[in-house]
Parts: structure tokens; C-alpha cells; sequence
């Protein structure tokens, strides 16, 4: 988990690439030594995964977006009886402030499905910068020209 960084004048910074170094970081170390040891601590750590969903749910913590990766798992290689699937989706996102990657069917991009709270959404769908990479035309949509 990851918090925004805090200014002297308790303002948030932008953080972007320290988030993104510290999710790199905190990756690599992930290696056969890590999942070993995970293994024969598992319950110490699944202890601290109940522990902090705990205290998300009495709003001890505030969390600002999840991410979570689909990307790698060969879920267009499954094949139950009436070939592979043509298109791979997620059922609907019961969790706010949480984004989903998958790998797209041919593999050369990635699909983002994004849950957020209402008010937020709305902000986050007339991004201009967002709309430049995700939108054919790059043009805001008519529910954002105000």
C-alpha cells in the first residue's frame, strides 16, 4: 500500500514516479527466497491482510486507488469445449477505487477497467490527457463540455 506524499503545507505532491518506484521496489523483491518464506510464514502474513482490511473497514485507513493485474495469465488459451473465447472481460467491479489490467487478445495492449466512486468517475472520464491515449479522436465527450 501507498500514500500520497504530504507537503509542509499538507498539501498532496505529485507522486507519481516515487509510487510507481516503490511498487517497482517492493516487486523485485519478490523472488524464490521471499515466496519461500512466505510459505512457511503464511499465516503471520495472511494475519496482516486481515488485519489491515480490518482497519480499512472501520475507515482507519483511506485508501486512494488499488491496482491489480491480470496481464500474463493465459486466459485466451482456455478452451472448454467450444474453442477459445473470443474476448475476455471481468464481471462488474464490486470494489471502489480499483483498477483491473488485462492483456488484450492479441496481446499488444492492455485493457483498464476502472472502478471509482460516482463523483470521481465523472472527473475521470473528462480528463483531456486520459482522453489524448484512450480515445480514438482524442475528443471529450459531450457530458464533459461545460
Amino acid at each position: 500500500m501507498t500514500s500520497p506524499l504530504q507537503t509542509s503545507n499538507g498539501g498532496e505532491e505529485e507522486c507519481d514516479g516515487v509510487v510507481i518506484g516503490e511498487v517497482r521496489e517492493t516487486l523485485s523483491k519478490i523472488d524464490k527466497e521471499y515466496v519461500k518464506e512466505l510459505q512457511r510464514q503464511g499465516d503471520k502474513h495472511l494475519g496482516l491482510m486481515k488485519e489491515t482490511a480490518d482497519s480499512f473497514k472501520r475507515g482507519d485507513m483511506a485508501t486512494l486507488l488499488s491496482f491489480s493485474s491480470y496481464c500474463r495469465f493465459p486466459l485466451y488459451e482456455n478452451d472448454f469445449g467450444w474453442g477459445r473465447p473470443a474476448w475476455v472481460g471481468s464481471p462488474a467491479l464490486t470494489y471502489k477505487n480499483l483498477v483491473l489490467f488485462m492483456d488484450t487478445k492479441e496481446g499488444d495492449g492492455i485493457e483498464a477497467y476502472v472502478s471509482l466512486e460516482e463523483r470521481v468517475m465523472a472527473k475521470f472520464e473528462c480528463d483531456s490527457e486520459l482522453l489524448s491515449y484512450v480515445s480514438p479522436t482524442g475528443r471529450v465527450l459531450p457530458s464533459c463540455e461545460n
